[in-house]
């Protein structure tokens, strides 16, 4: 990635931390999708309010008063997830045995009842077509998220290429991004399980007008976050960091944050409509075609330092949804 010795340090020590959660935070995204998918979107929200407020609490109590600095950030993030797979997983068995009977315990060849309330269907479960094809889906879902990642990460060298400043500048200016994107990714998680019922209904018109309000709503969350952080974004940084030279490099370039959520709203929301559709082949292509688009416009315009590498990550969040607008007619036509 680049950056000074110290800030290399830094990262390495959250690093060999933080990666014990690995598989506490993979149970949290399966809990997750889950929960979303059989249309539970409030315990998915309770859930994820746990994970974070149980990190903040801990990030206070380890950073502010105890002195650990990244050591205890790192800390505070692996117990929240930790907790949150033990919470995840007993709203789980709850929800779970209102699906079962709760009938005297059985066995047979093909099932198996646990406590008298969970079923376990073998013949579900390892059905190999069935298997075959959610593993073809999260093959392509997660080579696209791959890739969204290693924009990113790009992104990220390159503004470490920059100094110290231009990195944390950069890297403050992307919580702004984030923040729109947990607004934009509500409305991309509405249209996973609305288009995604109406697929498995055979229902073209919900489907339609589940993927019109979806993209209108986005459009109109993005504008809004937009024109909030025009108006707030300055005291956000201020607030942010108390280092006088990232605050004032983070405001030079706070007009290309702000665009981030209006130019991303395609983008995010055909996602949802994209995976509840189960189009993850499409979106896994269109991801690839858009992010050697950003590496064209970051090379013609590496001359331009930060400015051209912000210009092209906007680039690479605008053409991203405009390919899967354009591709979408072709793939409805297709489905229905």
């Amino acid at each position: 990635m680049g950056g000074s010795d110290a800030a290399r340090a830094a990262a390495n020590t959250y690093f060999v931390i933080r990666i014990w959660s690995a598989p506490c935070a993979l149970a949290n995204f399966a809990l997750l999708g889950w929960l979303i998918g059989i249309a539970h979107v409030r315990a998915a929200l309770v859930l994820q309010i746990a994970i974070n407020a149980i990190n903040i609490a801990l990030t206070i109590l380890l950073v502010l008063v105890f002195d650990y600095g990244i050591a205890g950030a790192a800390i505070a993030a692996t117990i929240a997830e930790l907790v949150g797979v033990a919470i995840g997983l007993r709203v789980a068995i709850r929800l779970a045995r209102r699906f079962c009977r709760s009938d005297t315990a059985i066995s047979t060849n093909r099932s198996v009842i646990l406590d008298r309330t969970i079923i376990f269907d073998r013949g579900i479960i390892f059905d190999r077509g069935k298997l075959l094809r959610m593993l073809s889906i999260n093959r392509d879902i997660m080579i696209r998220t791959a890739v969204l990642i290693l924009a990113f990460a790009f992104f990220t060298a390159q503004g470490a290429r920059g100094g110290d400043t231009l990195l944390a500048a950069n890297a403050v200016l992307h919580n702004f991004i984030m923040i729109g994107s947990f607004f934009l990714d509500g409305m991309a998680t509405a249209g996973e399980q609305l288009c995604g019922h109406s697929v498995g209904a055979r229902d073209r018109e919900a489907f339609v007008q589940s993927a019109r309000r979806v993209i209108a709503w986005g459009l109109g969350f993005g504008l809004s976050l937009t024109g909030a952080m025009s108006i707030w974004g300055d005291a956000s940084i201020d607030f942010l960091t108390t280092s006088h030279d990232v605050r004032q490099a983070a405001k030079q370039f706070m007009p290309f944050a702000t665009l981030a959520p209006t130019m991303g709203v395609l983008a995010y929301t055909f996602d949802g409509i994209f995976i509840g559709a189960t189009w993850a082949r499409d979106m896994r292509n269109l991801m690839v075609t858009a992010f050697v688009i950003y590496l064209a416009t970051w090379w013609a315009l590496q001359d331009y330092g930060n400015t051209g590498l912000w210009i092209a990550l906007l680039t690479f969040l605008g053409v991203r949804g405009l390919l899967q607008a354009l591709r979408y007619p072709t793939l409805l036509r297709a489905a229905f």
